[in-house]
């Protein structure tokens, strides 16, 4: 809903306005003499591309520059063209005995991306031949990236990152196996939901659909506890699950129902449109944000040094909640529900979303509206052009959009 409010909102030209100065102080902040800059490391969201285009000076928009490689193997290519010192190849991707990616699928050849350099160098791990052995492959670096090679653009291919090898879940739906790219899904779909700090996938190729282990945003909790008949207090239900051990059942059964319901809604409608089983059945939640750093008790931290989630160990250590999500869902036969999902929204989540959606009609009209002035005003136009005088229609000088704004900020 946030973004159907946020792509209506832009649409109309006060919105459009109140963009354009937003980004206006973000290139003066750097300057406004930004001419080039490179982005790398892991994957970047066509959303931060933009963002960082709207800083450059002008005339300079073309120079963000999307590197991708590793440490291992550096400078693979750039903004998808591949470099003239590496070679390149893909290699298909099979799990269970299934083909996933292949490089015989159309039109793109897809798979994961083995790379060399044509002068024959190449880096090894320092005094660890256990971990060159896991990488590199008669001569390729296999980097466990899945890659897209599109042949219609020229010079040559261009390569996309579409997929890790690692990161493919099976999820069995309805008597079949079936794959998704759950990072993918986690930092597109469900990562950009604001009451939503993380999310993780987690499938069992024996049981239907997936469930989600998610850490709402303490703002979103704090807020929920307030509403509720008889108010929390605030930071209470966060208290209350630290007395269990992280990922055990008592844990998760410590969060109440409500909140746990009003989740899932937000991931439901966050996956309307998405494959049945790519939207979750259930989910689990945690209260205390993962960390870069080891746990006071010495757990292993949940979170890389760049703070993307360790998708192994998370699942590993919310296993025991995950798999006693799963025996509730058999038990009470939700697993039939047509979208998977059994969760209703609690009556204060319901209100905000009818507010919601008024504002988002009342969005549209005004965007509807000035398209229609916009088209009257052309037609007149073109009518004086033609010699035929007619009186420019006045565009109106009250409007809702100011109005609507005020509400929706």
């Amino acid at each position: 809903l946030w973004a159907e409010l946020r792509a209506a909102l832009l649409a109309t030209r006060s919105g459009s306005a109140l963009e354009g100065r937003c980004l206006k102080v973000a290139r003066e902040q750097l300057g406004g003499k930004l001419v080039i800059a490179a982005t790398g490391g892991s994957h970047t969201p066509s959303a931060v591309k933009d963002f960082i285009r709207s800083c450059m000076s002008d005339g300079n928009e073309a120079g963000v520059h999307d590197s991708y490689g590793s440490t291992e193997f550096p400078g693979i290519s750039r903004n998808g063209e591949i470099s003239g010192e590496v070679e390149l190849k893909l290699q298909p991707v099979e799990i269970g005995g299934k083909t996933i990616y292949s490089p015989d699928d159309t039109p793109c050849p897809r798979g994961e991306i083995l790379v060399r350099r044509k002068d024959g160098l190449r880096t090894q791990y320092w005094q660890r031949p256990e971990l060159d052995a896991g990488v590199w492959h008669d001569g390729w670096y296999h980097t466990g990236d899945v890659g897209s090679l599109d042949y219609s653009q020229r010079p040559g291919p261009r390569l996309s990152i579409i997929d890790r090898v690692k990161a493919l879940e099976e999820v069995y739906w309805e008597g079949d196996s079936v794959w998704i790219e759950a990072a993918r899904i986690e930092e597109n779909i469900y990562g950009p939901i604001a009451e939503i700090d993380m999310v993780v996938l987690v499938s069992d190729r024996n049981r239907s659909g997936v469930v989600a282990v998610v850490v709402p945003q303490e703002s979103f909790v704090r807020q929920w506890e307030q509403n509720q008949p008889q108010p929390v207090q605030p930071g209470s239900t966060a208290l209350q699950q630290r007395q269990h051990v992280r990922g055990s059942v008592a844990a998760a059964k410590s969060v109440p129902e409500g909140l746990a319901d009003d989740v899932l809604a937000l991931l439901a409608r966050a996956g309307a449109g998405r494959s049945k089983w790519e939207v979750p059945v259930a989910v689990i939640i945690e209260l205390t944000k993962w960390s870069e750093q080891p746990g006071l008790s010495g757990e292993e931290p949940l979170l890389t040094l760049t703070s993307k989630p360790k998708r192994g160990l998370i699942k590993q250590a919310y296993l025991d909640a995950v798999n006693g999500k799963f025996g509730e869902l058999e038990a009470t036969k939700r697993t039939n529900d047509t979208n998977g999902v059994a969760a209703v929204a609690r009556p204060n989540a319901a209100g905000g979303e009818q507010s919601a959606r008024i504002v988002l009609d009342t969005l549209r009209a005004e965007a509807a509206d000035e398209c229609h002035s916009r088209q009257q005003h052309e037609y007149v136009s073109s009518q004086r052009r033609a010699g035929v005088d007619e009186e420019l229609p006045a565009y109106k000088k009250g409007s809702r959009i100011v109005d609507t704004a005020e509400y929706f900020v």
